[in-house]
């Protein structure tokens, strides 16, 4: 029956467009996967503080970012190699993952993990001040620092444990001051904070102010 057959050819074509439009979103998700850790890439990021700096400043609602770095973390892959290095980059995301799904499930925020680049990784808190990031950063601090890292070799084998494995975190708040670049302030008062932190002994919190860095 012709009806029949244009009936079937029309069910296989939605199936067809199904697919195609499911591999169109597994390639996007990917494209904004970074594909060491499986969280947020550099790019995702970048679309993902646009629009949600944009939003805090219409909507008049805070905003903070957590920058974060690994602590001496070319030494580590000079000591253990850049095989282990990859493994303490996979295991700094998940606990940062955990921490932020916890917070997103306690009080219903839409919270942003990407890693930035290299040992370098960002949180983006939406609708979150100041000293709730700042709170929020020693939190991650002390999961991090608290963690014990154990290296295995090739076959699974324990070669070393009890490794403590520590970063140093900066924390800005989008202010009103800041007129136009926003995104650009915003990161570069993290980064300022970051290194404020680095400059005073590492494994710390600091915190962008306009009279300066502080820290924790």
């Amino acid at each position: 029956e012709p009806e029949q057959i244009i009936r079937k050819i029309k069910n296989e074509f939605r199936e067809i467009i199904s697919v195609m439009r499911q591999d169109a979103e597994n390639l996007v998700q990917l494209s904004r996967t970074d594909a060491l850790t499986k969280i947020n890439n550099r790019g995702a990021f970048d679309q993902f503080i646009e629009k949600a700096v944009n939003e805090a400043r219409s909507q008049n609602k805070p905003l903070s970012l957590i920058l974060f770095y690994i602590d001496y973390f070319k030494k580590f892959n000079d000591k253990y190699g850049h095989r282990i290095g990859d493994q303490a980059l996979i295991v700094v995301a998940s606990i940062v993952k955990k921490y932020v799904q916890e917070i997103e499930a306690e009080q219903g925020k839409n919270l942003f993990l990407a890693r930035y680049g290299g040992e370098e990784f960002v949180v983006v808190l939406p609708d979150v001040v100041l000293n709730d990031a700042v709170l929020m950063a020693e939190e991650i601090r002390k999961r991090v620092e608290s963690y014990n890292f154990i290296i295995r070799n090739t076959r699974g084998e324990i070669v070393e444990k009890g490794i403590k494995i520590t970063i140093s975190l900066g924390v800005a708040e989008l202010l009103d001051e800041w007129e136009s670049s926003l995104v650009d302030n915003l990161i570069d008062a993290a980064d300022q904070a970051l290194y404020a932190a680095k400059e005073s002994g590492r494994n710390k919190v600091c915190y962008y102010t306009f009279k300066g860095c502080r820290c924790e």
